[in-house]
């Protein structure tokens, strides 16, 4: 359902919806898997991991089994991370620069909620140049991840906003179901590399085909013209 309402408070998801990190998360699964000489995956069903939170879905491809043992989960993420940091960096979204700053100027207040451990999210967030946009940020580790809805409650609470004046801003059924969870809308953003129809089916209050659109259906008068 679409609501006509002043939002004051807008929370952004990271990986998906403000940056383009697909790429380069596939990228260090593909040069981790070759490194541990675990079974070889193709590139689309590497990237359907991704798209479905990561290690856990590819767990049972790589390990033949959903539950490998605390040692090899430690190898895996710690041989990735190497390879994740050594991967060139992460691109903005077209537009996300210019959609910040118009968000600023207009006086909202910006976050970001993200399941992305901190100090990746601080180094991305800094050479992306960034970090100026926002007023608060939550990463994983400093909550509970979404789709838990504590990171969202903690920013709200923070910045001394409420649930009817907040639009958290993401490109996952995580990010949808942590919005409802925590009683906020969620507008939906497709450029990441999420399934489209299984987003819809989730109902997001708004689908935008891109995050850059999210400034001119916020500042139209005809929401629902717009949604529909």
């Amino acid at each position: 359902m679409i609501r006509n309402k002043p939002y004051k408070l807008i929370i952004f998801d990271w990986d998906g919806t403000l940056v383009d990190s697909a790429g380069a998360i596939v990228n260090s699964v593909a040069q981790t898997i070759k490194t541990l000489n675990l079974p070889e995956l193709d590139y689309e069903l590497i990237r359907m991991g991704v798209a479905h939170g990561g290690s856990e879905y590819l767990y049972p491809y790589l390990f033949n089994t959903d539950q490998p043992s605390l040692e090899q989960k430690k190898q895996y993420l710690k041989t990735f991370y190497q390879h994740y940091h050594q991967t060139p960096k992460t691109n903005i979204f077209p537009g996300v620069s210019q959609l910040l700053a118009g968000l600023k100027e207009l006086d909202y207040t910006i976050a970001i909620a993200t399941n992305k451990k901190r100090k990746f999210f601080d180094l991305e967030a800094s050479q992306l140049d960034l970090q100026k946009f926002f007023s608060i940020t939550r990463c994983a580790g400093e909550c509970l991840e979404k789709p838990n809805p504590e990171m969202l409650s903690e920013i709200i609470t923070e910045t001394q906003h409420n649930c009817n004046n907040t639009l958290m801003v993401g490109d996952s059924c995580a990010d949808i179901a942590a919005a409802y969870a925590a009683q906020v809308d969620v507008a939906v953003v497709t450029n990441g590399c999420n399934d489209i129809h299984k987003l819809t089916e989730q109902k997001p209050t708004i689908t935008l085909p891109a995050t850059y659109d999210l400034l001119n259906w916020l500042s139209s008068s005809k929401q629902t013209e717009i949604a529909k």
